[in-house]
């Protein structure tokens, strides 16, 4: 293999829009010694990169390379079966370097500004009152009584711990699109709520009985185990059960699937308006996720990177093999934006992509650098063409 087309394998791999077999060639010449300075001094040279970076570093590409293979495999079967879809990478934060892509995403001069809405999270009481939480307020949360229930701290809201009510009383929290929020409910048990999501649940939960939370959109759940009160998330198609546990929940009305991913621990799922039984159950393994498909009313399981399908509380956003217009519809939750995409043909485009601090002019820069795609802002609203 020349030095010129190393190269250019090594520029495709920094974008990641090289192909399995490049990747292959790579890394096989990778496992030469002396072509690791070689790789190192090509960055340094085309990229800025100093060696002192910790987070550049060969055997890091090598372990990126390794599991990149094995996932563009799995994609490139897949996709043999699918043939609509065209397969695309684009990746732009990577091995710690994003900051090489962010300061040169170019926006240009007299582009219309966007300016993504600030909208209010709401906490919805026992009698209809309404209150509006500021993430830099403190204050104390009271039930219809005047009764001290709670606290607010900041971006999180704090519950005080009964250990069991004779009554219900449910309040439920509105978190909007470009916004996150954390509960912790009054049997110890952490949510972290997910733009454009709401969670409805007990001030208190029932002495005995099951301990029932109904969620729309996307909960990270950190549940305190109750082996007499199984906890149990409610959605619009279906229920997750567990006792004690940690898992992600992603349940939008927009989206065509709900999905389930299992950090640690077991859940058990089982359709709306069922009563729980082992036999009728689906049992998740952790690792593993649940897709709930609600046009063929099928359930899939599959193995995946945990990491990538929480990397939300931290405020990353990772696109894995995922088509544009899904990552479209995450791209307007964690930016409270209007995206209007009147390119149909990109619409089931499958792309890789990892974003942190990014603003959204700069992720979709990167799109539009890597993939023929163009937008513009008018009205406020991102149009992309």
């Amino acid at each position: 293999m020349s030095e010129v087309d190393i190269k250019t394998i090594i520029v495709k791999f920094m974008y990641n829009s090289a192909d399995a077999s490049e990747l292959e060639l790579l890394q096989l010449w990778l496992s030469k010694w002396e072509n690791e300075q070689k790789l190192n001094e090509f960055v340094e040279v085309n990229y800025a990169i100093s060696h002192t970076m910790t987070e550049f570093n060969t055997d890091k590409i090598k372990q990126n390379l390794v599991k990149k293979i094995k996932q563009d495999k799995r994609i490139l079967n897949r996709l043999k079966k699918m043939k609509h879809l065209k397969y695309a990478a684009v990746v732009i934060t990577f091995l710690g370097i994003g900051y090489f892509f962010q300061d040169r995403i170019f926006i240009p001069e007299g582009e219309e500004e966007l300016i993504p809405k600030q909208d209010e999270i709401t906490l919805y009481l026992e009698d209809g009152g309404v209150q509006f939480i500021s993430k830099d307020d403190t204050r104390t949360i009271r039930n219809s009584k005047g009764e001290n229930v709670g606290t607010q701290n900041g971006n999180l809201l704090h519950y005080d711990t009964m250990h069991g009510s004779k009554e219900v009383v449910y309040h439920k929290l509105n978190v909007p699109y470009g916004k996150q929020f954390e509960i912790t409910l009054g049997d110890g048990t952490k949510v972290h709520l997910n733009a454009g999501s709401s969670l409805k649940y007990p001030v208190h939960f029932l002495e005995k009985g099951s301990r029932n939370v109904f969620l729309t959109g996307e909960a990270f759940f950190d549940v305190v185990q109750d082996a007499h009160r199984p906890f149990i998330v409610h959605t619009d198609e279906v229920n997750i059960r567990v006792l004690g546990t940690r898992f992600n929940v992603s349940s939008y009305p927009e989206d065509n699937q709900m999905n389930t991913v299992l950090v640690e621990g077991a859940v058990g799922l089982f359709m709306k308006g069922e009563q729980f039984t082992q036999q009728k159950s689906t049992v998740l393994e952790p690792g593993f996720k649940a897709s709930w498909n609600k046009s063929s009313n099928k359930m899939a399981l599959e193995e995946v990177d945990t990491e990538e399908h929480v990397a939300w509380i931290s405020g990353k956003m990772v696109f894995n093999h995922m088509v544009f217009s899904d990552i479209l519809k995450k791209l307007e939750r964690h930016y409270n934006v209007k995206i209007i995409n009147t390119n149909k043909a990109v619409d089931e485009e499958v792309f890789t992509a990892s974003f942190d601090t990014e603003t959204i002019e700069q992720v979709l820069h990167a799109f539009s650098r890597n993939f023929a795609i163009k937008f513009h802002v008018q009205n406020n609203q991102v149009i992309i063409n």
